[in-house]
């Protein structure tokens, strides 16, 4: 039986929000929680080709699609955009040989496109990668584009955030919109994890994602090429990830062209070279917002605000000043504590499942990238020295394997979860469920 996945034409609302209807076929259900996919903007987008509007749509269920090998059926769709599709589905499967290799995009009406536009873009979070992204390209003038609702970044509704975007984007007198999406409403990224061992939005799909989203307004905001910031990793980092060059920049639809910006440089020569040098010349201090477990302010406490801090603080750079509001003289015996039981870059699985291995080790690389930025003389010349000269020295893939105590009994449980996985197609019904339900123990859910 097809597997199916139809995505009806787009309601157009206010000339500014796409809602789009998804029919799915029987067995693809499950791996999402609604049928309906909107898109908020706030700017006119109503008036592009219809081609150019159902991008986000597609961007959104693809990698579903290529997943488990439903195929996609849609009524217009970019020529330039199609043919994209099939160079990210080939990265795809080659990164994993589990995709389905039976997916097809059947459209009914491919229109070619052309805006003649010459401006730039660039998806904007207000993060290390995306500011230093910007100081880089800064003479070009980008138009920002900030997404809400869709990754573990940003959520929607952060008033707090916004102000702090927009004022930024009017200091530098640049452009910047919002786009507002309930994608991750949508997408059963739980089931997929569970499926597939797979992050969905870190993985494997945010970078086509984000860039998608913003179709709609490359015609209205004369953008002909779209920056999307590197993830800090550089091309020595050899896993797969979710926003990476093979992906971003063969991206593109019209004659707009989607460039994965800043790969060859690491996160810390990010702050060092960019946003250090911003600071001096402009004596202002972007707020940066890192932080994947709140939705309002950095929490200060995470392994990616530690990570940050102790880049920034590397660089002479006050954290504080940038958002890091609970950054006080006892942080670095966190950092120290954390590192040293195990805690701050924990593996979550006795049986690590390749995601989980793959995020850990962008971690791992990039507090590797920062231990490489300590000089000899750090203890001269910063009030943090002794933690940095300790930091140099510290063994940080070793201790990144060690388990917490406190959490055996939980990563015991999860092991016996995947142990009794394969027995889900004998026992479909109460095994799954039961299955299922210890899953989402383990996500605290």
């Amino acid at each position: 039986m097809e597997e199916y996945i139809w995505i009806q034409e787009p309601n157009i609302l206010n000339d500014r929000t796409l809602a789009f209807r998804l029919c799915l076929s029987e067995g693809i259900r499950k791996y999402f929680t609604s049928y309906d996919l909107t898109f908020q903007y706030d700017v006119v987008i109503g008036n592009a080709d219809t081609g150019i509007l159902q991008i986000p749509a597609v961007a959104s269920v693809i990698t579903v699609a290529l997943a488990v090998g439903a195929n996609v059926y849609i009524k217009n769709l970019d020529r330039t955009y199609l043919k994209s599709l099939s160079k990210v589905a080939s990265t795809l499967r080659n990164w994993y040989p589990e995709f389905s290799s039976s997916t097809k995009i059947i459209v009914e009406n491919i229109v070619s496109n052309k805006f003649y536009n010459d401006g730039y873009g660039l998806l904007f979070s207000g993060g290390v990668d995306s500011t230093a992204s910007y100081i880089r390209r800064k003479n070009k003038k980008p138009n920002l584009v900030t997404v809400f609702g869709a990754g573990i970044d940003i959520q929607s509704g952060d008033e707090n955030l916004t102000k702090k975007l927009t004022d930024f984007s009017r200091q530098e007198q640049v452009n910047l919109n919002f786009v507002k999406t309930n994608v991750d409403r949508v997408i059963n990224r739980d089931i997929l994890y569970e499926e597939f061992g797979l992050n969905w939005w870190l993985n494997v799909y945010y970078g086509l994602f984000l860039t998608g989203i913003c179709a709609p307004l490359t015609p209205v905001k004369n953008m002909r090429t779209l920056l999307i910031a590197s993830s800090g990793c550089t091309q020595k980092f050899r896993y797969p990830f979710g926003s990476h060059p093979s992906i971003d920049s063969n991206i593109s639809w019209a004659d707009v062209n989607v460039v994965h910006d800043g790969y060859e440089i690491s996160r810390q020569d990010k702050i060092k070279y960019f946003i250090k040098s911003y600071v001096k010349e402009t004596g202002c201090y972007p707020f940066l917002r890192v932080c994947t477990k709140s939705s309002q302010e950095n929490c200060g406490n995470c392994e990616k605000c530690f990570r940050t801090i102790t880049g920034l603080v590397l660089e002479d750079i006050d954290p504080r000043k940038c958002g890091f509001n609970n950054f006080n003289s006892r942080t670095f015996d966190f950092i120290k504590e954390s590192f040293i039981n195990g805690s701050l870059l924990k593996r979550r699985n006795l049986v690590e499942r390749k995601g989980q291995l793959y995020i850990r080790m962008a971690d791992v690389f990039l507090w590797q990238d920062i231990q490489k930025h300590v000089p000899e003389t750090i203890a001269d010349s910063n009030i943090h020295g002794e933690f940095f000269k300790w930091f140099r020295d510290f063994n940080v893939l070793e201790h990144s394997q060690r388990i917490s105590p406190m959490r055996l009994p939980r990563l015991l449980l999860g092991s016996v979860v995947q142990i009794l996985a394969p027995l889900n197609s004998y026992f479909p019904n109460n095994l799954r469920k039961i299955n299922r339900a210890v899953f989402r123990l383990l996500l605290g859910k």
